[in-house]
């Protein structure tokens, strides 16, 4: 006894639905056309226009419609030849899944399944339906009312330029901030209603402004406070460049200037008083250095002025000076019997000092206090 045919549970074949080249070809083609015509058209126009001077805002306007509508035309013909060809791709997965080799209606239903959770595929479709609708909607509009959405559209592109700064002034992103602010300032030059909304964006923007410039100022202080005067200028010169619509920088300027000037006044008068103290008290070598100090870093002050015809004799004083205590420093070695030091200190004298009395009475001096440094005594 043979068993029974069972029965075949292949689905019934039907063929893949055929592609819709021809028809996105000329969608395609017809779209290209489209936006070709409404360009070479709204040229036309405006030429037209200019030669015979009768260019004005509602001739651009009608213009610019026309490139609109041509241009929103082509762009409704190429999403619909889109369109046609997602929803192709989407029969064909249809098709492939139900009629592959298999087990037939499970397959079928896994394959179904399967597509239905493709949500990304679902949402494109969605997505490029909502766009066609509201092409649809601008072109079958009048004239007054596509100009109505036109302003709308413009009034939302201010809206989210300003959106933008104020979140850039939350941020403290003050240079982001500024650039949309002075964008938006541009598009709504002519919008009377905007003018409060840049007030507030600007009064903002300065006030993010006037906190970056205190903390930077703070830093400031801190190199003032460390008497570096000549940084704390500097780094005031750069916020006043860097903040010049800030009332308080340019101030700020001013004030370190003169806290620096009134620092280099006192810093001159010191070292002027440390001048005379060390003439006052014959310390030539003291005086000198501090005059060094002064004309160096003061060297057009008056007070560097005053002390430039002193420097002469000051430094002939100091250099006697000098010379007396080599010549101390010798006599106390001496005492001592350190005849070797003593040696080396006088040849130390005589090749600074060549020229002076004592210099002179030491090159006589000179071989017997080497004979004592090497334990001779010359005279036995």
């Amino acid at each position: 006894m043979t068993d029974a045919p069972r029965p075949d549970s292949t689905p019934p074949f039907s063929p893949p639905p055929a592609a819709p080249a021809l028809i996105v070809t000329c969608l395609s083609a017809l779209a290209v056309m489209v936006a070709v015509a409404g360009t070479l058209a709204g040229l036309l126009w405006l030429v037209a226009a200019r030669e015979a001077g009768e260019v004005n805002a509602t001739i651009a306007m009608k213009i610019a419609g026309l490139f609109l509508g041509a241009w929103s035309l082509a762009a409704a013909l190429w999403a619909l030849g889109a369109l046609i060809a997602q929803l192709h791709r989407f029969a064909g997965q249809v098709w492939g899944r139900t009629h592959a080799p298999g087990p037939g209606a499970a397959d079928a239903a896994e394959g179904i399944a399967a597509i239905s959770r493709d949500s990304a595929l679902r949402q494109d479709l969605r997505d490029i339906l909502a766009e066609l609708e509201a092409l649809r909607e601008d072109l079958l509009l009048p004239e007054d009312q596509r100009q109505a959405r036109l302003a709308e559209l413009r009034q939302e592109s201010l809206r989210a330029l300003a959106a933008e700064a104020q979140k850039a002034l939350a941020g403290g992103q003050a240079d982001q901030a500024a650039e949309k602010v002075r964008d938006l300032a541009d598009r709504a030059a002519d919008q009377d209603s905007w003018q409060p909304v840049l007030v507030k964006l600007r009064a903002g923007l300065d006030s993010l402004r006037q906190r970056h410039f205190e903390e930077q100022a703070a830093g400031v202080e801190e190199m003032m406070a460390a008497a570096a005067f000549d940084r704390a200028l500097l780094a005031a010169e750069e916020l006043a460049g860097r903040y010049p619509s800030l009332p308080a920088a340019a101030e700020f300027r001013s004030r370190v200037a003169r806290e620096s000037a009134t620092f280099q006044a006192e810093q001159r008068r010191r070292l002027f008083e440390e001048i005379t103290r060390h003439v006052e008290a014959k310390s030539w070598r003291q005086a000198l250095a501090a005059a060094q100090r002064l004309m160096n870093a003061h060297p057009q002050s008056p007070e560097a002025l005053t002390v430039l015809p002193q420097i002469v004799t000051l430094e002939e004083n100091a250099r006697i000076e000098e010379v007396r205590g080599l010549r101390d420093e010798i006599r106390r070695l001496i005492d001592r019997r350190g005849y070797a030091a003593a040696a080396e200190v006088a040849e130390d004298l005589i090749r600074r000092f060549p020229d002076t009395r004592a210099a002179a009475e030491l090159r006589e001096q000179l071989p017997r206090l080497t004979e004592l440094a090497r334990g001779k005594d010359p005279r036995a």
